[in-house]
């Protein structure tokens, strides 16, 4: 019963991330929405900024958390306070802050 719980919930995360995505890209290549070029491709980057922050802890902790072997990037061993973690102590949350 809890296996279903988790699918159902990975699916929706899924299915909400995927919409998204899905709207930046239509409002950037289809609709052509009217303003400046400029803010749009800072928007653009500042969007590619948050991608970095959100997947870059995954590998960051696997290397210098201590994660053992088969387990998942969050379960750590050792303090990390280098390289990313270094400039902000979450660096998922600080991609969902600039992601929105």
């Amino acid at each position: 019963m809890q296996m279903k719980k988790t699918w159902k919930l990975s699916g929706s995360i899924l299915i909400i991330s995927v919409l998204i995505v899905a709207q930046y890209v239509l409002g950037f290549f289809v609709f052509k929405l009217p303003g400046i070029k400029a803010i749009q491709w800072l928007g653009w980057g500042v969007w590619l900024l948050s991608l970095f922050f959100a997947f870059a802890p995954m590998i960051i902790l696997r290397k210098a958390g201590g994660v053992p072997k088969g387990k998942s990037y969050i379960h750590t061993t050792k303090f990390v306070d280098t390289s990313l973690y270094a400039l902000c102590r979450h660096p998922q949350y600080v991609a969902g802050i600039l992601f929105n």
